[in-house]
């Protein structure tokens, strides 16, 4: 019966308990507290007392869980649960107050908990000093455990201790491990509670690329998902890995080691970039070049711009009016430039635009007042005196002649065009969507109004554009 699923917190004089959907008592009310699980129930409740925005399903503070405790007390009837049991809900709420999966609940006397399975029948003693769940929780099953001080692992599904109440504090990780704390120090463990690591570390960092960054001592350090220490605590400063490389400093320079900790570059730079294939910007003095991901040099550092497109990464050198290429060694004349894509670059000189391949032969033999791009640079719009035409960059020919006075971009799909001062709608391919008939359009916030013989509204999809 779908009813047995669903559970409703019952109170009886000042305790609590919990009944099923067909009301039968499953707990009796001899509980202190017991957690709280529906989320829009929590949501109406702060609404009402104000006090959404202050937390939105973060820890309370004790005025705040008073506040909403006696609220309930007398108006609880008019916000009843309705527990639905796939429902999941992982922050804490109150001091100690976790919540858990429908079916493993905390409960509270005396100011201790302890652990419930409604459906299983099954109850901790009420021993816990503490709970805390969060991600713990939502990626293992398990909650951390306080008695007295100190930490240990309970597991929802054996519902059983793992580890005993042993340290400073347990900490979630990330889905496969957890950061355990013993004399200030910390130390990594499994998601079933097993050590990889002693507590010798001040700190353990994020996984990154099979990689964690310790610190032992004031020298950083690697070690890898096995807790095993692949690159000793040498480094007075690290970075963590990306695509293969790890930055380590001297001074306020840097340079890149590999997994195996060997020093593929000297501390020359002083910036650097991820590019999307992986690839690493690096900038020495006032030019940037390009590595590879084992260090290896792609791209000298002797240009002014590097420019990353999916097909390729092409270095820039501007100086005395003339910029060069890395991709073709082409050398063109100009106060100004735009890469449009891995083959085509729009130069400025002489107060006119001109279109070029990557090589240095020109595309057009035509000057434009401006030059954009649409479409994610499939298109281009081309201005030539007071007129503008569409020009699709991949096949090489015009979409439209020179026939709209005005233009704006609505999204990758749909452009507004103006023609003798009345406004349409074409698509990418030029293809005409609404003509200009419009008499007055506005792009007002990325939303399009327009007014005229025909009143329609659209958002910045187009969703809503139609012609009657």
């Amino acid at each position: 019966n779908e009813a047995l699923d669903h559970y409703y917190i019952i109170r009886e004089g000042e305790k609590y308990g919990y009944a099923n959907g067909l009301n039968n008592v499953i707990k009796p009310c001899v509980y202190d507290h017991v957690t709280l699980f529906d989320y829009k129930r929590m949501d109406r409740v702060l609404d009402h007392l104000g006090m959404t925005d202050k937390y939105q399903h973060c820890e309370m503070c004790q005025a705040d869980w008073n506040k909403y405790d006696e609220f309930l007390k007398s108006h609880g009837d008019e916000y009843p649960y309705v527990l639905d049991h796939d429902t999941e809900i992982n922050e804490p709420h109150s001091d100690g107050c976790a919540l858990l999966f429908l079916k493993d609940k905390l409960v509270s006397s005396s100011q201790k908990w302890g652990i419930v399975n409604l459906k299983k029948n099954l109850e901790t003693p009420i021993r816990y000093n503490h709970v805390h769940t969060g991600k713990l929780f939502s990626y293992f099953g398990k909650i951390a455990v306080d008695v007295e001080g100190k930490w240990g692992l309970f597991d929802f599904e054996k519902f059983t201790q793992i580890v005993d109440c042993q340290y400073d504090f347990i900490d979630f990780y990330n889905d496969k491990y957890i950061r355990y704390y013993q004399n200030g120090l910390c130390g990594l463990m499994d998601s079933d509670g097993n050590k990889l690591t002693e507590a010798v570390y001040l700190k353990i960092k994020k996984l990154s690329d099979g990689f964690f960054r310790v610190k032992r001592g004031d020298k950083w350090g690697f070690i890898n998902e096995r807790g095993e220490e692949i690159i000793s605590c040498n480094f007075d400063k690290l970075e963590d890995f990306n695509y293969g490389l790890a930055k380590y400093y001297d001074g306020e320079l840097f340079g890149f080691i590999n997994h195996n900790g060997d020093k593929v570059t000297n501390p020359q730079y002083s910036d650097s970039k991820i590019l999307p294939d992986g690839q690493t910007q690096v900038k020495k003095g006032l030019y940037w070049g390009v590595l590879n991901s084992d260090g290896t040099e792609f791209l000298p550092t002797e240009y002014t711009e590097i420019v990353s497109f999916p097909e390729s990464v092409i270095g820039v050198k501007q100086e005395e009016g003339e910029i060069s290429l890395s991709s073709t060694g082409a050398v063109l004349k100009c106060k100004d430039y735009r890469l449009l894509d891995a083959d085509h670059i729009c130069i400025y000189e002489q107060n006119k635009w001109k279109l070029f391949y990557l090589n240095g032969k020109a595309v057009l033999g035509d000057l434009f007042d401006e030059i954009d791009t649409l479409a994610q640079g499939k298109v281009l719009c081309l201005k030539h005196g007071s007129r503008y035409a569409l020009y699709n960059l991949k096949e090489h020919k015009y979409i439209t002649g020179y026939v709209y006075d005005d233009w704006f971009f609505c999204d990758n799909n749909r452009i507004a065009i103006s023609k003798n001062g009345l406004w349409g709608f074409l698509d990418n391919n030029g293809e005409e969507l609404i003509p200009c008939e419009i008499e007055n359009l506005y792009n007002w916030f990325g939303h399009i109004s327009y007014f005229g013989s025909i009143n329609i509204n659209c958002d910045k999809y187009g969703n809503g554009i139609w012609h009657p």
